[in-house]
């Protein structure tokens, strides 16, 4: 309190305020704390100077501020050395007591032990019942007892003055058991020991074999087993809105995981409602949604199309679009045929297709008008205009001067250029996750996917009874497609 009401009157005589507020804060001995709890009127008495008391209440906050943060930093360190001193003394105890299962520091284990006769009949072991003389019998045994101590309990229990409970007419000789343990299942719960299984021949009390010799088994080194059919695969819902469905594709498949899932589709469609169906129908839909505004936005070329760099497109989201192809494949058999084959074989297994094939892709990548040009050049270069065929070839970067000796190899350049070498970035990103596909046939896969007349006609279906307009609806139907 000395020290706070000492600063106060340092602050009025270093700020040259009136002696007579000097000597009433000196006289009533008024520390900061004063000041803030004193109402208007009171300090008017003492200040009487509008100025000189702004001055002493932003003063007082601001020492009542500064008081108030390191009394909570004093208050967090305390707090912190509480908390450190707290984990030491638990480490130490920690260390000086060593940690164990209950199981481990047990110096006996439980063995269960069966019968088991092996029947003509049905030509197998059968186990055999308590009520025959059978039935699952538990042992305690130290855990250092090796298996001539399991049988010498064993035999005891079910073979009493070496007989057998069990009638000859259901034992047939089989030659070749040899007398060892059958170890079987090991299960562990919180509040039971480790349990073992042992099932004997009941016509030689011996076990049935499938170890040779005597085996010592450390059950705390045995880990459980799954049975392949109870595993299933994780599943994963994607929301999905139609009118967003590239960026929240791209953004589901970020995750390298959600190839090894089982994917469920939730389509929201641009009205806010769900797309009614499930399974792979919406699926399909949402591959294709997903498909024709990539082939749109993100690729260039006229019937085959490759992917072009973007700003916005880095690795993470390349590789996104690399998963949706595997698992559309993978799931449904879509395949965005739509992309030139040859950038597909680079992009799976890195191998570059030969030059007449990268050409025939590229005749189906650039329009219609320079397709034909190219050609007659190929055929005749006499029969085009140079300065037109230099116009194209410009735009394609072409930086020698075509003649009828060079233009082939020309156009082989600029065709691995624009279908190979300019999307190779993509195809890097791409081909680690599509290894899966190099086993596929990509020729075949076109031929079965491309979208044909022929394809579509046989794929359209009409009922046998049909009335006048219908047949004409479908006659329509074909001839649209026909022409199309």
């Amino acid at each position: 309190m000395e020290g706070s009401h000492q600063q106060l009157v340092d602050f009025l005589v270093k700020n040259e305020f009136q002696d007579t507020t000097i000597e009433a804060i000196l006289k009533e001995q008024i520390t900061v704390d004063d000041v803030l709890r004193m109402s208007l009127d009171e300090l008017i008495k003492v200040v009487p100077s509008l100025t000189e008391r702004l001055k002493l209440r932003n003063f007082c906050a601001e020492r009542q501020s500064a008081q108030s943060g390191t009394n909570e930093k004093r208050s967090l360190l305390e707090k912190l050395a509480l908390k450190m001193n707290a984990q030491s003394a638990t480490s130490k105890l920690a260390t000086s007591k060593p940690t164990c299962s209950k199981n481990a520091e047990k110096e006996s284990r439980f063995i269960e032990v069966g019968l088991a006769c092996f029947s003509k009949k049905e030509n197998r072991y059968k186990a055999i019942r308590s009520s025959k003389g059978g039935g699952t019998r538990r042992l305690s045994l130290k855990k250092n007892s090796f298996v001539r101590d399991v049988l010498k309990e064993s035999k005891e229990l079910f073979f009493p003055n070496g007989s057998s409970p069990i009638d000859s007419d259901d034992i047939v000789e089989l030659p070749g058991l040899d007398s060892v343990v059958h170890f079987g299942p090991f299960t562990e719960a919180c509040s039971q020991d480790i349990e073992e299984t042992v099932l004997f021949d009941c016509r030689t009390s011996t076990p049935i074999p499938l170890f040779e010799g005597e085996v010592i088994v450390d059950v705390a080194q045995v880990e459980p087993t799954v049975s392949e059919n109870l595993v299933t695969k994780p599943k994963k819902t994607l929301t999905i809105h139609r009118e967003k469905v590239l960026e929240e594709m791209i953004l589901a498949f970020k995750s390298k995981s959600i190839c090894d899932c089982e994917i469920d589709v939730v389509f929201i469609l641009p009205n806010g409602e769900r797309e009614s169906g499930e399974g792979s129908g919406v699926w399909r839909d949402v591959l294709t949604a997903f498909w024709e505004i990539f082939r749109d936005n993100i690729t260039l070329g006229k019937n085959f199309k490759v992917p072009y760099l973007r700003h916005d497109f880095q690795s993470a989201q390349w590789e996104s679009v690399a998963r949706i192809i595997l698992k559309g494949f993978q799931t449904t058999g879509y395949f965005p045929t739509f992309l030139a084959p040859p950038f597909v074989e680079y992009s799976i297994s890195s191998k570059v297709a030969p030059d007449t094939k990268v050409l025939e892709a590229f005749f189906q990548y650039v329009p219609d008008e320079e397709r034909e040009i190219f050609q007659r050049a190929l055929d005749d270069f006499t029969a085009v205009d140079l300065n037109e065929l230099i116009d194209i070839l410009d735009i394609y970067q072409c930086k020698v001067l075509p003649t009828a000796l060079n233009f082939g190899t020309i156009l082989h350049e600029i065709s691995h250029k624009e279908l190979i070498q300019q999307p190779s970035f993509v195809a890097e990103c791409w081909r680690g996750i599509l290894k899966p596909l190099q086993t596929v046939s990509l020729s075949d896969l076109y031929d079965t996917l491309q979208p044909t007349v022929k394809k579509v006609l046989n794929k359209l279906s009409a009922p046998r009874n049909m009335n006048a307009v219908e047949e004409a609806t479908v006659i329509t139907s074909e001839k649209i497609h026909k022409e199309s």
